[in-house]
């Protein structure tokens, strides 16, 4: 499973602009039609400078998967207010079923859960843990690939603690003390950590947690204007700024795409934009990113395939839109890659097919589990 990791999640991604106001129009008015067939891909392609004018996209298909697909948010009966919690939407066409229970309660700068055994997390967040079939109250990025536990990091700067926690028996015990480490996602059974150096935004390290024995082992030192946003594919991914742009991009955001590789330690540049921000919102099953490329006058959401290759899913208008659509959560199970909007939610197959599954606001409702 592949999601926005910690301290990327909504914070980092709900700053993204994607005006696509006369593709969901497109997607709106074929609601009340037949399902038609699938659009091919387009070719791939890749944005020179932030006035190019790209090619014209077709409407996302209309989708009809059947399952039921876990969120948490506000207000899930009308996305967007209320107070946050979980719940079940049925696709296709259905309704939000609120999840009873899955409201946290903040107790000294950390999140419990009111259930017994009281679990903890670092924020306001459940996710749904299909191996265990309860409610965790942790972002899908940090709950381990066998779904039997999940880490955290919680306190102030300087001494921020890394737990581990055993839902099964409620054990939550304390890996790492006085640091500044924060979850990004797991590597096998072992912890993927990013730590922030003094300087501020931008300069992110990467280092690997071993919870049975609490040593950490650095994967990439902390590198100026880096920083490291999913795990996925085999690969850990993130953004740094190429010293060649004679246009950088504003200050906490990056012009490449970076890729490091779990197995073998290597740094590849996966997509460079000259004058442009990326952003990784997704890992599909395949391996292959998701990514918002945004400048001034449009914005792209595109399948990065390869080195220097893309395939646009969307295109819209850039940072000077007066109506932006956000792109703010995404998560990977057997159907495909999800996507959560503020004009709907888009569900990525693996046959790179974009569909829109369902209209309306998902802004504050993130996918957070499997569909089944």
């Amino acid at each position: 499973m592949v999601s926005l990791a910690k301290g990327a999640p909504s914070a980092r991604l709900a700053v993204l602009a994607v005006g696509l106001a006369f593709l969901v129009g497109e997607s709106l008015a074929a609601c009340g039609a037949s399902s038609r067939p699938p659009h091919p891909p387009s070719s791939p392609q890749i944005i020179s400078s932030p006035t190019a004018t790209p090619s014209p996209l077709p409407s996302p298909s209309i989708g009809t998967t059947s399952c039921r697909l876990p969120l948490y948010g506000s207000g899930l009966s009308s996305p967007g207010a209320g107070s946050p919690a979980g719940g079940f939407l049925q696709l296709p066409g259905g309704g939000v079923s609120p999840a009873a229970g899955t409201s946290l309660t903040e107790v000294a700068g950390s999140w419990q859960t009111t259930g017994s055994p009281h679990l903890t997390g670092d924020e306001d967040e459940e996710s749904w843990d299909y191996q265990l079939s309860r409610w965790l109250p942790a972002s899908p990025a940090e709950i381990s690939p066998s779904g039997t536990q999940y880490a955290y990091a919680a306190g102030a700067s300087g001494q921020v603690q890394v737990h581990l926690v055993t839902p099964a028996s409620g054990a939550d015990n304390v890996l790492i003390g006085e640091s500044d480490y924060q979850v990004l996602g797991w590597q096998g059974e072992q912890i993927l950590l990013v730590a922030a150096a003094s300087s501020g935004s931008g300069t992110e390290g990467l280092y690997l947690l071993n919870p049975g024995t609490g040593a950490v082992r650095e994967l990439q030192p902390q590198i100026s204007t880096v920083s490291w946003y999913l795990v996925g594919g085999g690969a850990v991914w993130g953004v740094g700024v190429n010293a060649a742009d004679p246009s950088p991009p504003p200050t906490g955001s990056g012009d490449e795409l970076l890729r490091y590789d779990e197995a073998t330690g290597a740094l590849t540049t996966w997509s460079y934009q000259p004058g442009l921000s990326i952003l990784p919102v997704g890992v599909t099953g395949a391996g292959d990113p998701v990514e918002v490329v945004e400048g001034t006058s449009q914005t792209l959401v595109q399948l990065a395939t390869a080195p220097a290759a893309a395939t646009r899913l969307l295109q819209g208008a850039g940072l000077d839109s007066l109506m932006p659509l956000e792109v703010t959560s995404s998560f990977s199970d057997a159907h495909g890659t999800w996507l959560s909007t503020d004009s709907g939610l888009y569900l990525l197959t693996p046959q790179s097919q974009l569909l829109l599954e369902q209209t309306g606001n998902f802004t504050n409702a993130e996918v957070v589990g499997p569909c089944d």
